[in-house]
């Protein structure tokens, strides 16, 4: 016994909890009897990681007492739920009949069965919908028989509970969900509704019909996540031909990716289904079906009637006979028939007329609706009393035989007509159905931490949103490199006139030019009018800087000269040091003390091109540009997602970096510290998005190319 079984055993005293009935979406589900009531029972517990998570808890209670309210024929109902010391468990009825899926691979169905089996489930559905329930995970697993043979619909909730009004996945791309039945709008993480379960329902019984799903997997969750939310399915008909063309016609309809152009209510769904239905095989065909359908007034009521008053013509696609009644013509009673039809293009079919020896050639004629049931009339002549041939011994082409004697073992159905065929998927051993129906979020062992909303995994194929995104970052990166945030400051207390750099007055204001590849002359008047602090000065200092980082200090004597007090800086080997605009400071010394400073712009008439950072520059756009291309191909080709992902947030910073770069080379705009920290922030962010629309690109062909492959097979 472990500590699990012992816990949930201790939490229902009123039950005696067994053994393991098996396993799905919650986890595992154990048996159980009522010690009083003596009733089985099934116990199943939401998963510990997930009960522990304070939200999932309290919607865990909400959901539950809204869940045990329901009462359906065709749902499971809910005897009990306990929430207690981290346990959540719900007690509902055992089902021994074991799921729909599970029939379904080992014996099969015929398509009125699996016609009037989605009628129970749309039935069930509609009830839960009333209530503001939605399932969000209808499957034939979730799908099971009673003891009496009537289908329930399980697993109601689950979705909800754990996610909220959200479509939850796990960080590794696990869908809480099955991919393969997933809405459009679901798999995008928007909005769901009734329409979001009549999607499902659609594509369960699409694969019911054929075998086979609405789109090809290939074993790859993600790329079949893709073909829900953006591709169109495969029409019905080109897998299964012999499906009755009005019943694929529904069924398309309720795959349709627009929820809006869908049935809008499951009710509404099996309206429409019961109504193809009854077109293609006649009134009464559900009850000799033998599938119970309960509690489903209006589709009950269109398994009744024949819209348009006419039968849907059989045709060598037929799946197998069409059921209808025969009047004759002399005003007997009617009687139930089975019409089947002769070769395909024999003549019209034929009846026994009651004066005649001979079979004459006969006209099925449908009748207005809501009238009484279809008359076989002669097709030559006046019309005579028709008989109905007996069931006794194998029927002629197109022959008018009672319904009760197709069941008798000497009846077999003529020409092109017979007996309608027996669907499993895609055979008996069909591995990508299989596949198909085995993945979904495992929730025994995720915690509510593990899951994030399915928008963030799926994205619109190709990026383009996330595409637009970083165009527009670069380009705002660009035009705030060019157009800057504010400028440098200057200051300093030396007086005008006091001193001249390269001919012009730092303390008035004025830009000094600077050649690197001469001697930048220096002149101080150390007497000016009123005075100077500047007396006795014996040395200056000049700096030139950017961005506060000092990129060049030469200090030099002050002599006296024929044209007053002055000095040399001689720039020796830095003319390839700096290009543009860059800030220059003044410094007088004496003693080796400043007595005077000053700060002011300095043009440099270097070309950029010429100088160090005019060559870093470019490698560095050089490199960016050729790194970005490298991981956004990994990423294309699905590899190395986490490191390109990173490589190209920080080539984005660098391209911003260079991006001011640039424009204080080619610009002679000198940057700032605000400008350099926004375009940085503005790369790494478009370097995110086009890294983030590369990985969605990469998904899209992969999902493309498995297309591919699986057509080609």
């Amino acid at each position: 016994m472990t500590d699990s079984w012992q816990a949930v055993a201790e939490a229902l005293p009123a039950y005696e909890v067994g053994s393991e009935l098996g396993r799905g979406g919650w986890g595992v589900v154990l048996e159980g009897r009522h010690r009083q009531l003596g009733r089985e029972v099934a116990i199943k517990q939401l998963p510990p990681g997930l009960a522990a998570d304070s939200s999932v808890l309290g919607r865990f209670i909400a959901e539950a007492r809204v869940l045990a309210a329901l009462d359906h024929p065709h749902i499971v109902p809910i005897y009990d739920y306990v929430e207690k010391d981290g346990l959540c468990l719900l007690v509902m009825e055992k089902l021994p009949g074991g799921t729909v899926w599970a029939r379904f691979t080992s014996q099969g169905f015929v398509p009125a069965t699996a016609c009037a089996m989605v009628l129970a489930v749309c039935a069930g559905l509609q009830a839960a919908h009333d209530r503001g329930i939605l399932h969000r995970d209808v499957k034939p697993e979730n799908l099971m028989y009673s003891a009496s043979g009537a289908i329930k619909v399980t697993d109601f909730g689950i979705a909800k509970m754990v996610g909220g009004e959200s479509t939850m996945a796990t960080r590794t791309g696990d869908v809480l969900g099955t991919p393969a039945y997933i809405a459009p709008e679901q798999a995008r993480g928007l909005e769901v509704s009734p329409a979001t379960d009549v999607y499902a329902v659609a594509t369960m019984l699409y694969e019911l019909l054929s075998g086979r799903l609405p789109f090809d997997d290939d074993g790859d969750a993600m790329a079949l996540l893709f073909k829900h939310a953006f591709e169109q399915p495969t029409p019905l008909l080109e897998k299964a031909p012999d499906v009755p063309a009005p019943i694929a016609d529904v069924v398309m309809q309720g795959l349709l990716t627009d929820p809006a152009e869908r049935p809008a209510t499951a009710e509404a769904f099996g309206v429409a289904l019961a109504e193809a239905c009854t077109a293609t095989w006649g009134p009464g065909w559900l009850s000799a079906e033998g599938t119970p359908v309960m509690g489903a007034g209006p589709i009950l009521a269109a398994t009744e009637r024949v819209t348009g008053g006419r039968l849907a013509q059989p045709g060598p696609s037929a799946p197998g006979p069409t059921r209808g009644t025969v009047v004759p013509n002399s005003g007997a009673s009617s009687a139930p028939a089975t019409f089947i039809p002769g070769p395909s293009g024999s003549a019209p079919p034929t009846v026994v007329p009651d004066s005649a020896a001979s079979a004459a050639p006969a006209t099925f004629i449908p009748g207005p609706s809501g009238s009484a049931p279809p008359t076989v009339i002669p097709g030559s002549g006046t019309p005579a009393p028709a008989t109905v041939v007996p069931g006794s011994g194998t029927p002629a082409p197109g022959a008018v035989v009672p319904p009760a004697a197709l069941a008798t073992s000497d009846v077999q159905p003529a020409g092109n007509a017979t007996a309608p065929p027996t669907v499993r998927p895609s055979g008996t051993t069909v591995r990508p159905s299989t596949i198909a129906h085995r993945r979904g979020a495992d929730l025994a062992g995720v915690g509510a931490e593990e899951l994030i909303p399915v928008q963030q995994i799926v994205a619109p194929p190709g990026g383009m949103r996330g595409g637009l995104v970083a165009a527009g970052l670069l380009l705002l990166l660009v035009l705030l490199a060019i157009v800057g945030l504010g400028g440098p400051s200057y200051s300093g207390h030396l007086p005008r006139g006091s001193t001249r750099v390269a001919g012009a007055d730092p303390a008035a204001g004025q830009v000094v030019t600077v050649d690197l590849a001469k001697p930048v002359p220096v002149l101080v008047n150390s007497a000016p009018a009123g005075g100077s602090p500047l007396t006795g000065a014996d040395h200056v200092r000049l700096s030139l800087s950017v961005l506060g980082a000092t990129l060049l200090s030469v200090s030099a004597p002050l002599t006296s000269g024929p044209f007053g007090t002055g000095a040399v800086i001689e720039p020796g080997s830095n003319r390839y040091l700096v290009a543009g605009q860059v800030t220059g400071q003044l410094q007088i010394l004496r003693a080796g003390s400043v007595v005077g400073t000053q700060s002011f712009p300095v043009q440099l008439s270097q070309q950029p091109i010429e100088t160090a950072p005019g060559g870093l520059a470019v490698v560095l756009f050089l490199a960016v540009v050729a790194y970005a291309e490298s991981y956004l191909r990994s990423l294309r080709r699905g590899r190395k997602q986490l490191t390109a992902q990173i490589g190209l947030v920080i080539f984005g910073a660098l391209l911003g970096l260079d991006a001011v770069a640039g424009a204080w080379l080619a610009l002679d705009r000198q940057p700032t510290a605000p400008v350099l920290v926004v375009c940085v922030v503005l790369g790494a962010g478009a370097g995110l998005a086009a890294g983030r629309t590369a990985l969605q690109i990469g998904r899209r062909r992969r999902f493309v190319r498995r297309q591919a492959r699986t057509t080609a097979r």
